[in-house]
């Protein structure tokens, strides 16, 4: 033991070396960690922004099925589509499965009316059922009559030129209960006065993140930050898509519906234009960074996306279309056209003609926020998926998306051949 000590004792030793050697091996470290950390970010936005392989194959096959199909996809559906007094609901996508949720969670929700006649009095008996569990009547003696709501229902589906071919396909082949189904390529649209002419095309709901800077007395500070989603360009063509309507409920893609909604066509909005679930977190006060030479009223609620019911024949007599594009042209001219534009146009266009509908109507926030609770969820009368991590991806949150899977059937064969399954 003294010989090793001695040595040990005899080898030189220079610490400097190992000092070296250790900050290389920590550097090495930082670098791999910042590798995988802008990787991650990467791939992260890359699922976000692109289709999944999945969808594009059902898509392509689709396609391919419809300009293949003997069916007559072209079936008259004049007479359901321009009668205003019927339900009429508009989704602009480019997500088949995602409207097709949409679509489906609305018209099982929907309340179907039983009316027993008995024949031996003249007075009905009546019974409520909703959900997709479907009716079951007794065999008693009597004479019954079934009342669908779902038979109101009229869905517009607005899409490209790219899905146009595979939407009509799908919803020709997939019935909703009684509820028709049209789906239409703004693309081929034809508006007068729109733009000057210029072409149309397909723009879909904005997402905003809003990030506020608030500093306490001790200098420190607390980033808050906000999710807004909104109305898109095309959704100002509406008047104009559908002349003849008085009424529509506009629904986003990414939303699925717990209740009926049939009592959104009763609500009386005062004289207003729209009805929107209102976003208290986020006053027009706090954006007038990009409102700087507009008047607003500060301490006025932004509104969200999602569900809202649009009075348009309130919205063609005040000529908020027209007044959407001043303010985008004025905007654009001033300061260029950013992502802003588009957030600040529609606050000040609606600024004064928003109906507040209760809380209870859309919870959002499924796509962003692990922390929603499941009384919260259980009683609103929307899910709004609104966020990045959207349902039919696999970086949705697992918590929500199984609610969301129960209107998909999976056993369709196009599904289970492009392996769909979210």
């Amino acid at each position: 033991m003294e010989a090793a000590i001695a040595k040990a004792k005899s080898c030189p030793v220079d610490c400097n070396n190992v000092d070296k050697k250790l900050r290389q091996l920590v550097d090495l470290t930082e670098d791999e960690a910042n590798f995988h950390r802008k990787q991650s970010a990467f791939l992260y936005q890359l699922a976000v922004q692109t289709m999944p392989k999945s969808l594009h194959c059902l898509s392509m096959r689709l396609t391919v099925e419809y300009f293949r199909s003997p069916l007559d996809l072209e079936q008259s559906l004049s007479e359901k589509v321009l009668n205003p007094d019927l339900h009429h609901y508009v989704i602009f996508s480019r997500n088949l499965l995602a409207s097709s949720v949409a679509i489906n969670s609305t018209v099982q929700n929907t309340e179907v009316w039983i009316v027993y006649l008995l024949p031996s009095s003249s007075f009905f008996l009546k019974e409520k059922s909703f959900g997709s569990t479907g009716i079951n009547i007794k065999c008693i003696d009597e004479i019954s009559f079934i009342f669908q709501e779902s038979e109101k229902q009229v869905f517009h589906v607005l899409t490209d030129r790219e899905n146009y071919f595979a939407m009509k396909l799908w919803f020709f082949i997939n019935k909703y209960r009684e509820a028709t189904v049209q789906v239409l390529n703004i693309e081929d649209l034809k508006l007068n006065n729109h733009y000057k002419l210029a072409p149309l095309h397909l723009s879909l709901p904005e997402e905003f993140r809003v990030s506020f800077l608030r500093v306490d007395k001790l200098s420190s500070y607390q980033i808050r930050t906000e999710y807004l989603s909104i109305f898109s360009h095309s959704h100002y063509l509406l008047p104009k898509i559908f002349p003849t309507l008085k009424k529509i409920v506009v629904l986003d893609d990414d939303i699925l519906t717990q209740r009926d909604l049939s009592e959104l066509w009763s609500v009386d909005m005062g004289g207003k234009v729209i009805g929107a679930v209102q976003f208290c977190a986020v006053k027009l006060g706090q954006l007038k960074n990009y409102l700087p030479r507009y008047s607003v009223s500060e301490n006025s609620c932004a509104w969200m996306s999602g569900v809202n019911i649009i009075d348009l024949s309130r919205w063609r007599e005040h000529n908020l279309t027209e007044t959407f594009q001043r303010l985008v042209q004025e905007m654009s001219t001033e300061e260029g056209l950013s992502e802003t534009t588009a957030l600040s146009a529609s606050m000040l266009t609606f600024q004064g003609q928003v109906y507040a509908l209760d809380d209870s109507w859309m919870l959002s926030g499924l796509g962003l926020n692990y922390g929603h609770e499941d009384d919260a969820l259980r009683t609103a009368a929307v899910l709004h998926f609104n966020g990045n991590m959207k349902p039919w991806l696999e970086l949705g949150i697992p918590k929500y998306k199984s609610s969301w899977r129960k209107f998909l059937n999976l056993q369709n064969q196009f599904l289970s051949d492009c392996n769909v399954n979210p």
